[in-house]
């Protein structure tokens, strides 16, 4: 009785960990569609912040978004970015990513992402903040997200995953959905 109640406990433990780290597909009636706007403080290469609305930047060239609850920052978020950092280059020769932070607290994410940017060294990614916890409308990763990342061209989602959890395995599903964007 005692292994038979182990082994249940135990399938429930590996159930609930590939539910966790599993991709959950956001609604594909966002694919195709034009971005909503994006108004972000995006930290600027002087260190100064500014508000940019980073979704009008995808006209020109093929972005990634990443938006991440602050709360959900970690190690395997940043491997994930720090990696698609690198791996971007091998999708698109002008591609570039826009990691948002979503927060309550933007006055210390801001002091906080020059820090990310100086440990990570990105070469293709721009960091940016904005103020709500839950993100802005068309752009929520929802519920227990880790989080939500869009693969854009031409103003328009071509993609779009929301991650209940994140790392740099996840790097090959977005820069795939990049490549067959820019077919």
């Amino acid at each position: 009785m005692k292994a038979s109640c182990f082994r249940i406990g135990a399938a429930l433990v590996l159930l609930v960990a590939a539910l966790q780290s599993a991709v959950v597909f956001a609604a594909d009636d966002a694919v195709g569609k034009p971005l909503a706007p994006l108004s972000v403080e995006l930290l600027q290469p002087s260190g100064a912040y500014e508000v940019v609305d980073v979704a009008a930047t995808a006209q020109e060239k093929p972005i990634v978004y990443v938006l991440i609850p602050s709360s959900r920052w970690d190690r395997p978020v940043a491997r994930f970015l720090k990696t698609l950092d690198d791996k971007l280059p091998d999708a698109s020769a002008t591609a570039e990513v826009r990691a948002v932070w979503l927060t309550g607290e933007i006055e210390a994410t801001k002091e906080y992402l020059p820090k990310v940017v100086q440990s990570l060294q990105f070469q293709r990614t721009t960091l940016g903040a904005f103020n709500d916890d839950s993100g802005p409308e068309g752009w929520q990763p929802g519920g227990e997200a880790q989080a939500l990342v869009v693969v854009a061209r031409h103003g328009k989602a071509a993609a779009r995953f929301v991650f209940g959890s994140i790392n740099e395995t996840d790097v090959p599903q977005v820069t795939d959905a990049l490549t067959k964007a820019l077919e």
